[in-house]
């Protein structure tokens, strides 16, 4: 059963653990309106998602020194959301973004925040990259599947179910095009940004060398 509060609220807690071991790294706990996370297996963060226009979007907004100015001169909406950047390991806040796009948290299907860069993806293969730093739009991009490098500062997006394409993911300048000739279902970095696997529908693995690609975005 739930644990509900005297005030007939449940409460919730989002615990972070160590894969190997189990052992709690951090823990928050919520008395309501808890975010929707969202996992980024490529990069170092965790992303919530707050209703924007709540207490509790206000207070994410708040620990964000660089997003809380934006923040108090827009006077969020109902389906507004504020992304707050959280360091997986710490729990410590890095950084946040107001989006007023889309229906509130759950619209989004991805969510990352690699580098300086969040990278925001929703149904029909719309991609959008804000910028940590100011949080203005720096690109829209069509495509699926993102995924991103913060040394190398390069992102991939799958089109039209067998293309790859690379991009510079501060400007979304496109660097260059792969095309398998099969439908791609995952991508991922080396972590150093210089390699990126790709598997197909066919299960068959690649792996691309981007080193020459990868000292373009420097």
């Amino acid at each position: 059963m739930p644990e509900v509060s005297p005030e007939g609220k449940i409460r919730f807690a989002l615990k972070a653990r160590e894969p190997a071991s189990g052992k709690v790294l951090w823990e928050r706990k919520f008395a309501a309106q808890p975010p929707v996370p969202f996992t980024d297996s490529q990069g170092k963060n965790l992303v919530l998602a707050w209703e924007a226009a709540t207490d509790a979007g206000r207070l994410a907004a708040k620990r964000c020194p660089q997003a809380w100015p934006i923040f108090q001169k827009t006077r969020p909406a109902r389906n507004d959301t504020f992304f707050e950047v959280v360091d997986s390991v710490s729990g410590r806040t890095l950084g946040g973004v107001l989006v007023r796009t889309g229906s509130g948290p759950s619209s989004f299907e991805s969510v990352a925040a690699v580098g300086f860069m969040l990278i925001i993806a929703k149904s029909g293969g719309r991609v959008t990259l804000y910028s940590l730093d100011d949080g203005e739009i720096k690109a829209r991009l069509t495509g699926s599947l993102p995924a991103a490098n913060e040394q190398t500062n390069t992102l991939a997006l799958v089109e039209n179910d067998n293309q790859l394409m690379i991009y510079d993911q501060r400007s979304g300048v496109k660097l260059t095009t792969q095309n398998f000739g099969q439908p791609i279902i995952y991508a991922h970095f080396s972590e150093d940004g210089r390699r990126l696997l790709v598997l197909t529908r066919q299960q068959i693995a690649y792996v691309l060398d981007l080193s020459d690609v990868s000292k373009t975005t420097h």
